[in-house]
């Protein structure tokens, strides 16, 4: 039988999902609750079909900027998850790479998202999200510049804590 994710008003759209390492699953989205602020929310579903986190999801961001799907996210080996999206916050309409980690009871880790590429000659997009063994992840992103339309591919180590290990690579 299906389960439902969320009943929010307004419009849901690009889930991504991934294991949460206990036989259930996490999900993120793209959400139009709030027209005027795309945002992406997430929620924990166990293997029986319950939602662990708040009616409807919890915001991955709390920015009063535009977040935009599809996000990428991975399990973080202890029931939580790594998130990271498109986003407008900062040099809009080009785009940047943002991330946040949500503990296993949909809480936002920290108290900032961290940008992994924000610049303003660049459109950032995240293509990928992957655990480096060690307790982090590697971000991989796609950056193009406008001006030749070049696109790089970019990857970030992001530890635990949040902060980044080394340079962003192309």
């Amino acid at each position: 039988m299906p389960v439902t994710v969320t009943a929010a008003a307004g419009e849901q759209y690009g889930p991504q999902a991934a294991a949460d390492g206990s036989g259930g699953v996490i999900v993120t989205w793209g959400d139009l609750r709030q027209p005027s602020a795309p945002n992406v929310y997430a929620q924990r579903i166990t293997a029986n079909g319950v939602a662990l986190w708040a009616t409807d999801g919890v915001p991955v961001s709390v920015d009063s900027g535009r977040q935009s799907p599809p996000a990428r996210l991975a399990a973080d080996g202890a029931g939580g998850a790594w998130v990271v999206w498109q986003d407008f916050r900062l040099y809009a309409p080009r785009s940047d790479v943002y991330m946040q980690r949500l503990s296993a009871t949909g809480q936002r880790e920290w108290d900032d998202d961290r940008a992994i590429v924000a610049d303003p000659n660049l459109d950032a997009a995240a293509t990928a999200l992957l655990s480096d063994g060690s307790g982090g992840v590697i971000v991989l992103a796609k950056t193009t510049s406008g001006v030749t339309l070049d696109a790089d591919v970019l990857a970030q180590r992001v530890g635990r804590m949040g902060s980044r290990c080394g340079a962003v690579r192309p």
